[in-house]
């Protein structure tokens, strides 16, 4: 929680310090600043926090810039600017400039938020080694694509350009995902002999039967979320590559880790997929 509030406030005091101080006088530098903080920022969640809850405060520590951004800088300006006219003028230009800045970086906050707001529901990216990276892309593809859609009516084949920005965040996050190999462990753990299916729904069971079961003990995603259910070793069976995919690949289940698998239970899932017949 710490980390989590922590890290929110952190750059939103980064943010406004630079804007306020460094900005006026080298907003390149202030920019340089605020980029290296948001960099060094975003690695620090993913490396403290779950992937998914990473992704999430990220885009919370966005959201709360901008919010910022409208109740301490732009309305402000606006009624500076009001009660300017109305006595005649007078109204800082400083006051004006800034707010002038925060509004076009809302604006190219506005993507990034909502795609990491989003992230919750691509374990693969968050859930991924790199996710650091993924993370990084994301932000820079939303500011790309936002970027387009300013310049748009000045722009010919603007439509193109925007395809060429959704594009290339497409690939940046392909090859991104495809850096690492997150078999390793897997192929390690392939070596440590056979494992019984008793063993596999033991574990499954414990750690996932929760949730996963017409007969819930946990219904706070829901009924059997995505329609999964581990009840018999059929089922089980039958969901092998996804259970790899999710508990030991992208090691995204359970939620945050809610029942307390451990490494030593997540390597037996690896081992078990792994004997498999292909």
């Amino acid at each position: 929680m710490l980390v989590g509030a922590g890290g929110i406030l952190l750059g939103l005091a980064l943010y406004d310090t630079v804007q306020r101080v460094v900005a006026p006088r080298a907003p390149r530098l202030a920019a340089a600043v605020w980029v290296a903080g948001l960099v060094g920022i975003a690695i620090g969640f993913t490396q403290l926090l779950n992937g998914r809850a990473a992704f999430l405060h990220v885009g919370a520590m966005l959201g709360t810039i901008m919010a910022a951004n409208v109740v301490l800088t732009i309305v402000p300006s606006q009624r500076a600017l009001v009660a300017s006219a109305r006595a005649g003028g007078g109204e800082s230009a400083e006051l004006s400039a800034r707010a002038k800045r925060v509004s076009i970086h809302n604006n190219y906050f506005t993507f990034p938020v909502i795609v990491l707001m989003l992230s919750g529901h691509f374990p693969a990216l968050y859930g991924h080694p790199n996710n650091w990276l993924l993370l990084l892309v994301l932000i820079v593809g939303g500011a790309a694509v936002r970027h387009v859609l300013n310049v748009r009516f000045a722009l010919r084949g603007w439509r193109y350009a925007l395809a060429g920005a959704v594009a290339a965040t497409v690939v940046a996050l392909y090859l991104g995902m495809r850096m690492g190999s997150s078999e390793a462990p897997i192929a390690e753990a392939s070596a440590s002999g056979p494992v019984s299916l008793a063993e596999v729904r033991h574990v499954i069971d414990r750690r996932c039967g929760a949730c996963h079961s017409v007969r819930q003990s946990d219904a706070s995603f829901g009924p059997a979320p995505g329609g999964v259910t581990f009840d018999t070793p059929e089922e089980i069976v039958a969901r092998a590559l996804r259970i790899r995919e999710r508990a030991v690949v992208t090691r995204t289940m359970p939620p945050g880790n809610k029942t307390q698998i451990t490494d030593a239970e997540r390597a037996l899932l690896g081992r078990w997929v792994a004997q498999l017949p292909r």
